[in-house]
Parts: C-alpha cells; sequence; structure tokens
C-alpha cells in the first residue's frame, strides 16, 4: 500500500507542478496541436532580425543552453478562436510576469508575424528560455523553461516589448498570450518557500523534459506531449519518473494525464518496478473538504468548519509491473491526493506458528470523523485478523505540544488500547505455558501523560489495566522486556534551584500476578548541593507516606474472569509480604572534599533516620543507619612521543591512569530483612522473570550449584544492592565495611590525515574490586568480591576487540565473562563473533554474525548463537539479498529455539521504499516479537 501511496502522490506532484496556479473556473479541453507549417522567408507583413546579446533580455544564470538550429523556422497554427467562448478569469488577487531571454552566449532569431484578428507572433529559433513569475500574496512560484524553438502568439501589446524587454513583463487579462515550444523542451518548477540546501539548491528539485509544449498563459491551460517529470525527494533513494504520453490542464482547477508511467530506478530509462495507469484526473475542489462519508472536515484548533481546497484524483486501469510482468490490477482508483488511500494508513501481512497469517490493518481515526489533527496529534485505529487467534481491533492516541488549551505548557500524552477475542494459547517458551489459561477477551488499556505547569512544576501521571499476566508479553514483547510497567499513578513535582517536592499517588489492585507497592500517597523532599563556607557539601533527602505492599499472588484476583487457571509461581524474596504501613524517612550527607597534592580526597559522612508503623512481624519499629568513610583519586598520566607502529596504529602514545578508592563503614539497629521492600529494585518483567525460573532452578541446574540458586542469599537483589552501596532504597539499608578499588587506564594516539590528526583511544582497561574487612557478617565469609574488568582495544577504526568480566573468586560465586571482535567496513560488510559464559547457571553461548557485500548486487546476512551449556542452538538467521536497478529481494528464514518458532520471509521491495529496512512492518524482525503497536 505505501508503494500504491508513494506514486500517486508523484504523480499529481508532477501535474500539480505544472502551469499556472488553482483558480475556481471551468472550460472545454484544449484543441488538439495541428501540423507545424513554413513561414515564408519573403513576406510583406513580416520582418526578420538577428537578435545579438545586446538585443536581448539578460539570460537567468546557470541554464545549460544548446546552439541555435538552421533552416526555416516552422510554426504551427494558431488554435481556432471560438467567439461564443469567454475568456477564463485569472485567479483572484494573481500577478503574472513573463521574461524572454537567451539559451546560449549565440543569441536566437526572431522573425515576427501579423496573425489575424489584430494577432502578432514571434518566431524564436535558435535556443530560448521563458521565465514566467506567479505573484499572489507573498508567496510566488516560478517556471524556468528551455527550448530549441518557441513561437509566441499576443494579442494587446506590443510582441518586441514582450520578447526583448530587459525586465519582466506583465501577462493579464488585457493580454492574451500563448507559447509553443518544442526541441528539447525543459521545464524546472520552483517557489519562494521551497526547502533549499545548504548551497542555495533545492532540496526537491523537480525537472521536466517534453517533446513539446503548449502553453495559454492568460488561460491557464496546457499541453506537453511525451513528457518526462524527474523529481528528487527526501526519502527517495533514487529519483522519482513519471512518464505521460500527454499532459493536460484543462482549466487552472482540472489536470488530465494520459498514458502514465511511474517508477524509481537507478535506471529510468529500463525501470524494473512501475506503476501504469491508463489515465489520471486530478482536480482541485473550491472550499469544501470532506471525508469518504462526505462529513466536512473542522479544525479543532480554530473551532471552525475547514474551507480550503482540497484536490482530488480519479485514476483508470492501474497496474503495478515488476520485470515487465504485471502482478497487481485495479480498474478505478479515487481518493484525496495528499492521502490516496483515504483514511487507510497501512496494511500488512505475515505468517508464524504463534499467531498463524495475520492481516494488520491501521485507519486514521480524524480521517473518519472529519477533523483535522492538531500539531503533534496522531490517532489511529488497528482492525486485526490473527487465523490462529482471532479477530482483535484497538486504537491508538498520542499528542504533543508547547501550548495546553492555549496555555504555554509542554505536553505530552499517549493512549493506547486494543482488544482480542483469543481462542489460541501462549507460546512464551519453556513449562510456562501450561502456568496460566486466558479467558477468551483479552485486552490492554494504558494512558500516561505530562505536563509542564511551570518551569518548576510538572506533572506526570499514569493509568493501566490488563486482563491477564501474559498478554503483555504475548503480543507487546519489545515493551514488556524494556518499556515501562503498566500501573496506575499519579505524581507531581515542584522542582526551584537544588531544591525539590514531590507528591506521588499510586493505586493498583487487579495486578494479581506483580508484587508491587500502593502509595496512599508520599510526599518526598530534596535538597542537593548546598555549599556551607566553600568547603563542605551537604545532601537531604527524605519522604512520608503509608503504603500497601501487595506481593504476588498464586490465587485469583477478585476481578480476574471466571473458570481462568493461575498457577504462577510464589515471591522468592523472603521481604515481599503482604503489609501496610506508615513509612518517615530522612537521609543526610555531608563531605569535605579537598586536595592533598595530587591527590583528591573526600571525607564524608551519612545519617538515615526511618521510621515504619509495621514491619514484617507488624510491629512498629524506628530505624537507625549512620557511617561514614573516605573516597580518594588520583590522576595520572605519561606521554611516550617516540612510540611508531605501522603493524599497530600507532603514532605516539599517552597513557593516562586514575586510580580510586572508598572505604565506606555503616551500621543499623535493624536489618534490611526485617523490613517490607515497599521501593521495589526490579521491574515487572524482571521480577516475573526472577519467580518463574525460581522452581526450575535444581532442574535446569542440577547439583549443588542449583541448589544454591534457589536457596542461597548469594543471589539475592537486596543482599547485592547493600554489598554495592547502592542506597537510594530505604529499605535497602543494612550493616556494611567495605573497601571499594578500582584503576582505570586508558592509552591513546593519533589518528588521521597529516596535519589532520585527531587523538582516538586505543586501549582501555578498567579494573575494579570490593575487600570486606568483617567477611562473616558482609560476604559469605570471603574477604574479596565483584572483581571486574572492562576492556577495549580499538586495534583501527572499524576493527576492534572487546572483554569484560565479573568474578567471585569463591564457589559457588557468580562468574561471567564475554569477548568478541568486530569488523566493519564502508560497504556494509561487517563480521562479529564472540563467546559468553556465565555460571553457575551453565550458560557457554558463541554467537557470530555476519553481512558480507558479494557485489553490488548481492549480499547475505547471517547469525547464530549456540550454546554449549545447554546443547542448544538457540537462534539462527540466514538472508540472502539482491539490490536491482529498483527491487531489493530478501529470501531467508529464522528459528527461535526457546519459542520452537520457524519464521520463513520472503520479500520484494521496491527501492523507493528501501531506506525503510527490511521487517520494518508492524511485527519485529524476530520470530515471535508480538503485534505490538
Amino acid at each position: 500500500m505505501g508503494w500504491r501511496t508513494a506514486f500517486i502522490g508523484a504523480v499529481c506532484t508532477f501535474v500539480l507542478a505544472g502551469f499556472g496556479n488553482p483558480a475556481s473556473a471551468q472550460d472545454p479541453v484544449l484543441p488538439r496541436f495541428v501540423e507545424p507549417i513554413p513561414i515564408p522567408s519573403n513576406d510583406s507583413n513580416s520582418q526578420s532580425r538577428s537578435s545579438q546579446s545586446s538585443q536581448v533580455n539578460t539570460p537567468v544564470p546557470g541554464i545549460t543552453t544548446a546552439a541555435p538550429p538552421s533552416g526555416n523556422a516552422t510554426i504551427p497554427v494558431s488554435p481556432p478562436v471560438t467567439p461564443a467562448q469567454s475568456a477564463i478569469p485569472l485567479p483572484t488577487g494573481a500577478t503574472r510576469l513573463l521574461q524572454f531571454g537567451m539559451r546560449t552566449s549565440r543569441g536566437f532569431n526572431i522573425k515576427y508575424v501579423d496573425g489575424p484578428q489584430g494577432q502578432q507572433i514571434a518566431i524564436l529559433t535558435g535556443g530560448i528560455k521563458m521565465f514566467a513569475t506567479f505573484i499572489k500574496g507573498d508567496k510566488s512560484t516560478f517556471l524556468d523553461v528551455q527550448a530549441d524553438d518557441v513561437v509566441v502568439w499576443l494579442k494587446g501589446g506590443q510582441i518586441d516589448e514582450l520578447i526583448n524587454s530587459s525586465t519582466p513583463q506583465p501577462a493579464g487579462n488585457e493580454r492574451e498570450i500563448e507559447v509553443f515550444m518544442s526541441g528539447n523542451v525543459i521545464v524546472r518548477y520552483g517557489n519562494s518557500t521551497e526547502k533549499k540546501n545548504a548551497d542555495g539548491t533545492p532540496q526537491e528539485d523537480k525537472t521536466m523534459r517534453a517533446d513539446k509544449v503548449y502553453y495559454d498563459v492568460s488561460k491557464d491551460k496546457a499541453i506537453a506531449v511525451n513528457g518526462v517529470l524527474q523529481f528528487f525527494r527526501q526519502g527517495l533513494r533514487d529519483p522519482a519518473v513519471i512518464k505521460a504520453r500527454e499532459i493536460l490542464q484543462l482549466s487552472p482547477t482540472e489536470f488530465r494525464a494520459q498514458a502514465v508511467q511511474m517508477s524509481s530506478s537507478s535506471l529510468p530509462s529500463d525501470p524494473g518496478v512501475s506503476m501504469n495507469a491508463q489515465t489520471v484526473d486530478i482536480v482541485q475542489e473550491p472550499d469544501i473538504r470532506r471525508n469518504i462519508f462526505g462529513n466536512q472536515y473542522y479544525n479543532r484548533l480554530l473551532q471552525q468548519d475547514i474551507t480550503s481546497p482540497e484536490t482530488l484524483f480519479e485514476a483508470q486501469n492501474v497496474t503495478l509491473q515488476a520485470m515487465e510482468y504485471p502482478f497487481f490490477y485495479v480498474p478505478y482508483m479515487a481518493g484525496n491526493v495528499n492521502r490516496p488511500l483515504g483514511p487507510l494508513e497501512s496494511v500488512a501481512f505475515r505468517t508464524d506458528k504463534i499467531f498463524g497469517t495475520q492481516i494488520l490493518t491501521t485507519w486514521s481515526v480524524l480521517d473518519l470523523l472529519a477533523m483535522t489533527p492538531l500539531p503533534g496529534e496522531r490517532w489511529d485505529l488497528q482492525a486485526d485478523y490473527l487465523s490462529d487467534r482471532g479477530p482483535a481491533l484497538g486504537t491508538s492516541y498520542s499528542n504533543r505540544g508547547d501550548k495546553f488549551y492555549g496555555m504555554d505548557m509542554p505536553f505530552m500524552t499517549e493512549f493506547k488500547a486494543y482488544g482480542i477475542y483469543d481462542q489460541g494459547h501462549d507460546k512464551l517458551g519453556g513449562p510456562r505455558e501450561n502456568d496460566f489459561e486466558p479467558s477468551q477477551y483479552r485486552s490492554r488499556i494504558s494512558w500516561k501523560g505530562q505536563l509542564e505547569v511551570t518551569e518548576e512544576l510538572t506533572f506526570m501521571g499514569q493509568i493501566a489495566h490488563l486482563s491477564d499476566p501474559r498478554f503483555l508479553e504475548s503480543y507487546y514483547k519489545p515493551e514488556f522486556d524494556s518499556g515501562d510497567n503498566l500501573e496506575s499513578f499519579g505524581y507531581l513535582k515542584y522542582q526551584d534551584g537544588i531544591g525539590a517536592v514531590s507528591v506521588l499517588g499510586k493505586a493498583n489492585f487487579d495486578r494479581f500476578w506483580v508484587t508491587e507497592t500502593n502509595w496512599l500517597p508520599k510526599a518526598s523532599g530534596y535538597w542537593l548541593g548546598q555549599s556551607f563556607f566553600d568547603t563542605f557539601t551537604y545532601n537531604a533527602w527524605g519522604s512520608a507516606g503509608y503504603a500497601q505492599l501487595n506481593p504476588a499472588r498464586t490465587t485469583l484476583s477478585p476481578f480476574s474472569p471466571p473458570g481462568q487457571i493461575n498457577t504462577l509461581p510464589f515471591p522468592y524474596e523472603p521481604t515481599d509480604q503482604k503489609t501496610s504501613t506508615g513509612r518517615f524517612d530522612v537521609m543526610q550527607e555531608i563531605s569535605l572534599p579537598f586536595n592533598a597534592g595530587p591527590v583528591k580526597v573526600v571525607p564524608y559522612a551519612k545519617v538515615d533516620l526511618a521510621y515504619y508503623s509495621n514491619d514484617l512481624q507488624g510491629q512498629d519499629v524506628g530505624r537507625f543507619y549512620g557511617g561514614g568513610g573516605v573516597r580518594t583519586s588520583l590522576p595520572m598520566s605519561q606521554l611516550y612521543s617516540d612510540v611508531e607502529s605501522e603493524l599497530l596504529n600507532l603514532n605516539g602514545l599517552n597513557h593516562k591512569i586514575t586510580f580510586g578508592a572508598n572505604y565506606f563503614n555503616a551500621w543499623t539497629n535493624v536489618g534490611h530483612d526485617q523490613l517490607p521492600q515497599l521501593d521495589r529494585l526490579n521491574d515487572d518483567a524482571t521480577d516475573m522473570a526472577l519467580r518463574d525460573i525460581h522452581p526450575f532452578q535444581t532442574a535446569y541446574v542440577p547439583g549443588y550449584k542449583g541448589y544454591a540458586l534457589a536457596n542461597s542469599p548469594y543471589y539475592d537483589p537486596q543482599t547485592y544492592a547493600v554489598r554495592r552501596l547502592l542506597d537510594t532504597s530505604p529499605d535497602t539499608l543494612d550493616s556494611i565495611q567495605i573497601l571499594q578499588l578500582d584503576v582505570n587506564q586508558r592509552w591513546q594516539t593519533k589518528r588521521g590525515y597529516p596535519g589532520m590528526e585527531h587523538t582516538v583511544d586505543w586501549l582501555t582497561l578498567d579494573l575494579s574490586a570490593s575487600i570486606f574487612p568483617d567477611k562473616n557478617r558482609d560476604n559469605f565469609g570471603h574477604n574479596v568480591s565483584f572483581l571486574e574488568y572492562d576492556s577495549y582495544w580499538y586495534v583501527g577504526d572499524r576493527t576492534g576487540i572487546t572483554s569484560s568480566g565479573w568474578f567471585d573468586p569463591y564457589d559457588p560465586g557468580v562468574s561471567y565473562w564475554n569477548i568478541g571482535t568486530y569488523l566493519n567496513r564502508p560497504d556494509r560488510t561487517s563480521f562479529y563473533i564472540g563467546y559468553r559464559q556465565f555460571d553457575p547457571v551453565r550458560s557457554k553461548a558463541l554467537t557470530a554474525s555476519v553481512q558480507y557485500v558479494f557485489s553490488q548486487k548481492y549480499s547475505i546476512i547471517a547469525s547464530t548463537t549456540y550454546d554449549f551449556g545447554l546443547n542448544q542452538s538457540l537462534s539462527n538467521t540466514l538472508m540472502f539479498s539482491r539490490t536491482g536497478t529498483d527491487l531489493t529481494i530478501n529470501f531467508g528464514f529464522n528459528y527461535n529455539a526457546i519459542l520452537n518458532n520457524f519464521g520463513f520471509q520472503f520479500e520484494v521491495v521496491p527501492n523507493l521504499l528501501a531506506s525503510r529496512g527490511t521487517g520494518s512492518g508492524l511485527f519485529g524482525p524476530a520470530a515471535g516479537g508480538g503485534i505490538g503497536r
């Protein structure tokens, strides 16, 4: 559909970019050309003159011209005059100016002939150009026309003044002017409002070439024979080319093109893909704009009906053709030039083992309601059918702008709703498919918005509803993995300088499958970066609120549909217990930064005071958390200017290194395991993934390591947060004594052309470790943990090796590391191979991907991931591509072993649309990506 839309818009651009400005008028079709007749060289009523450069106006700069031909000039007989017909009035308020000039510096020849009924005729040979300007208000359009031979008919005024004037001459109703052009006719279009490049050339250049062109300047009538329009438009890979046997401007508001061929090809003379039409008619309807139901459009911004002209088209016998073979035909097509498909925006087709055959359509709701969109507004309707699941209906609305109901308040709002009568089963991979049996009616509804009331005051809110635990993951997989939690809340924040206050209200009662906290409400305050005596730096933040912690439940919510099966796993965190409590918390930090020679030293102290009206035992408790420490850093560098190596791509070497350390010792009277976890560390997707895998750890990882994964506090998220000094959550604070050490290094060199060298990183290596003096309390009896490294070796600007890792030097601690190398080239060739090992989960995955360009036409894309720890191939993709002058053909398959989903893909993409990329439809390129829009 996008292919048809682009070409219909293109042909309309071709015709409308033609001659004259639109107005309300009607007139019969122009008569055909008659064969030209010789003009006698000796005529008592004619005179001949050889026109030199001093005798004609200066040509427009930058136009390539041709030498004048030899031989006697010929002209067509003037079209017959019909006295019963009156002249068509000019567009209201339009001013027309004409100016003639030379096509080459050799000048041109002029022959004047007296015509019937007071007409004056000028025959121009040897290369002429005509510059026509149409001015209406503060806007203007122009035509720059060049031809080998031109015949001008004039009635009213002196024709020699029109031809030889050095200034543009008016062409109003008092002058009847007709122009016939032949021989390498070139017409360039432009207007005063078009966007230009930095060098002044138009971004969307339009040029037409024709064998012959007739133009009635006074009546806005024109005929072009064998016209070829070539125009460049942003987003098109190749220029669009439109050919027509005959193009007619019937009146200022009616246009017709016959035997039309439209294409976009790097070989325009022999396009591989084209859209052909027998006839294309274009009419500009005055004043009234209506939708497909006949309703007049309404402008909500101005609170009035829209009366601007509407441009409509009709096309007969439309055929899409590829490689000279037609593959689509429609006998009739009609619609709006700017919206050729009316309210229909897109249609997509796809098939896989999860949803079956899918037909996905998107419609413009505003067009259906006959409303124009506000700036930044979009409203779509989705009507889909999935053969293995059922029919579906949805809508999405988005709007953003700088004014909210006329007030200077930047805002953003989004709304999504999607429902399906689901007659299938979710395919999520593993045993989870048996955990939940959804009802047949499934849906999601969500709204979120942001409003900047003033520069200091901001509101954010969201309202969301999901019908069941697995709907979002099944149908909106990318949003489930990396999007915001679909929860309902309201948040108001006031910030002025270094101080801020906020209020959060959050209430969710029907999402029984996730662990979440309702705040009814919570007020917070911040004071950050306060300096005292230019010596001390003070930070403080705190909150007060009433919370309801609702852990994920294995029993159904009262809002769940009857008969629904639910065996979702239990929460795995011991602090995830149903609790209602008031919480009051204040955290303060003061630091004293100073320099001790080259060493920067920052002693600091922290104190947190908190009160819970109910802990996990149902008792009120007050907590004190306090500690102190010191942060230090020492930067050093050494320049080795004599280091040179062509092999290693080195031109000097500068080694920069920073030594850092942080010692912190804190104590609390209440451990984190006695308090409910009100501030969540994990989002919904991570929490559900951990709960899903938790009961199966011993099955997938046999032995004591699997038992440790299921039961040991080694892998508890809150324990990790305490040992990592993540102290932003009041619920996850505990006694800790730790020394964190790090060394950050980079070796830099110079690369580039002589005299244009620039500094780049050649090698980076960052190392860090954590030491626990109180090993039994803080680190399970081990002094050292969190040994980490991160390194990049930039062998060249397009070649490198990367590796990173994290190790706990004890069993069964975490061991994670990866190493990979990449290479890419300007011709789109790229290689990557990498290995990742993750213990104790026994994942040892090898990933390889390649995009290899055999030639300008042929390329291959392949990728695979095989896990030697699981002895399973996780994913495989293979795609062959052929890029021709007009078509890019993609053929390939993919297999997802986790979802047991096999996908086959065959695409034929016109290069006109190739910038969208493959797999850019409503589904993602990966199999099982869901249908989220």
